[in-house]
């Protein structure tokens, strides 16, 4: 797995990452494809960025995009394979904004599982 991350001169668009702090209104749910809870905020909306990072993996002789998204890299939730040991104290202070990943309905959790 290649990761790369980029300023760019100006803002390219916006994240749905933002930093939280105590008072937001946090709830947890599981993303389509997904078998980790992701943490999102209900009343922080998304915020203009200079970064973009991609995700490159090796498959098959070749190398293919896996993801691609406007931010910095950062830990995956804790769980997954990314940087693991900064994942707790990373997503403790941020979160994704809410309604702008899909969800699996029902899902939706109000307190932490991991």
């Amino acid at each position: 797995m290649i990761c790369i991350e980029k300023q760019m001169d100006e803002y390219i668009g916006c994240t749905d990452l933002v930093e939280t702090k105590e008072g937001d209104e946090i709830i947890y749910t599981l993303r389509l494809l997904r078998s980790i809870y992701s943490r999102f905020v209900k009343n922080k909306k998304s915020v203009p960025s200079k970064w973009v990072t991609l995700n490159i993996r090796e498959e098959k002789e070749m190398y293919v995009l896996h993801t691609a998204f406007v931010e910095r890299l950062t830990p995956s939730f804790p769980g997954d394979d990314y940087l693991p040991d900064q994942s707790k104290e990373f997503w403790a202070c941020h979160a994704l904004v809410w309604g702008s990943q899909e969800i699996i309905p029902g899902s939706e959790i109000n307190k932490c599982s991991w």
